[in-house]
């Protein structure tokens, strides 16, 4: 039960010398364990564990597919790609993890593919799922869709996320807040309004994207 937090620790070094001791773990019996030690991969750019990665995307478990396929996106291989792909259609049919996939289920899955994709650079197979997903009725969904599509539709994201600022969940408007100055808003309209903010943290964030764009 230790290894988990073991294998978080040194994926958080970025060191080279962890990806060894993390490697071996690919093959430890807990398939959990295995899903951890390849998404630590990926955040460790370790490209000579691609053709493992590749292998765990062709497999049965779900968990290790997706750590697998969201490692390979971060260092640039595609061998995830055809996976996520059939993760960004919704199909009343399909079971993960035993479990049949309903509408809202569907929303998360998708917009876990199309974040998993995004590293590859832009492309309408992600982007656009996640344009309709601004939509979602899921308003974590809602959080990461206009943070994907910022980079090509500022406006879009900007707007979805001020509406957010509103939410009656405090957790909703604090994630808000905190990818609004911090990722999305641009324009120094918008900035200042959040330095003024009765929020000391959005006022951080959004003082530290001031001095970046001033630079």
């Amino acid at each position: 039960g230790q290894k988990g937090a073991y294998i978080e620790a040194l994926a958080g070094t970025k060191n080279k010398l962890a990806v060894e001791p993390i490697r071996k773990l690919l093959d430890d019996r807990d398939p959990i364990v295995v899903a951890q030690a390849a998404d630590a991969l990926g955040k460790l750019d370790a490209r000579e564990s691609i053709p493992r990665l590749r292998t765990l995307v062709e497999g049965q478990n779900g968990l290790q597919r997706w750590a697998a396929a969201r490692s390979l996106s971060l260092m640039g291989d595609s061998g995830g790609v055809p996976f996520l792909r059939q993760m960004l259609v919704f199909d009343p049919a399909r079971e993960v993890e035993g479990a049949i996939v309903t509408p809202g289920a569907a929303d998360r899955l998708q917009i876990d593919a199309a974040e998993a994709l995004s590293p590859l650079g832009p492309n309408p197979d992600w982007m656009n799922p996640a344009r309709r997903l601004v939509g979602s009725p899921d308003p974590q969904v809602r959080i990461i869709a206009p943070r994907l599509i910022a980079p090509q539709d500022q406006p879009l994201a900007k707007d979805v996320l001020e509406s957010l600022l509103q939410d009656p969940n405090g957790g909703i408007r604090e994630w808000a807040t905190e990818v609004l100055p911090g990722r999305v808003a641009g324009d120094f309209v918008t900035l200042r309004r959040l330095v003024r903010s009765t929020d000391a943290y959005s006022r951080s964030l959004a003082a530290a994207r001031i001095v970046e764009l001033t630079r």
